[in-house]
């Protein structure tokens, strides 16, 4: 087992919560103003050039963080022009009429239904 893996394992459930939180946190204001891997690492989360590596995987997060304006952008455009066969790729509901964001997953036959909240089976 990797070392980080053995310490969460180990870890008190109320200190997995609140760091946890304290990481979306920190993640959702990188989404919302997204900066570089480093700005993420070193002045959102607060760690030093040591952590670079043993961090890494957030690097391929941080860069997904880049796009997320222009994903609102095609969604919002999607629903003003109606355009149904977009739904699929830009997460938004299966309902015929509705382009909201899908929520909820539920399996629907030999596929998986997503859909927003109120149109939740």
């Amino acid at each position: 087992m990797h070392v980080l893996e053995k310490l969460a394992a180990e870890c008190p459930a109320d200190v997995k919560l609140a760091v946890t939180a304290w990481v979306f946190k920190h993640l959702l204001a990188h989404l919302k103003e997204p900066g570089s891997y480093r700005h993420l690492i070193y002045d959102r989360l607060g760690f030093d050039t040591d952590s670079y590596t043993a961090l890494f995987d957030g690097l391929e997060l941080s860069n997904a963080f880049h796009d997320v304006k222009t994903l609102h952008a095609a969604r919002e455009f999607t629903k003003k022009q109606r355009i149904g066969e977009m739904k699929p790729a830009l997460e938004l509901c299966d309902e015929p009429d509705c382009f909201d964001l899908a929520t909820c997953g539920t399996p629907a036959g030999n596929r998986y239904g997503r859909t927003c909240l109120p149109h939740r089976p």
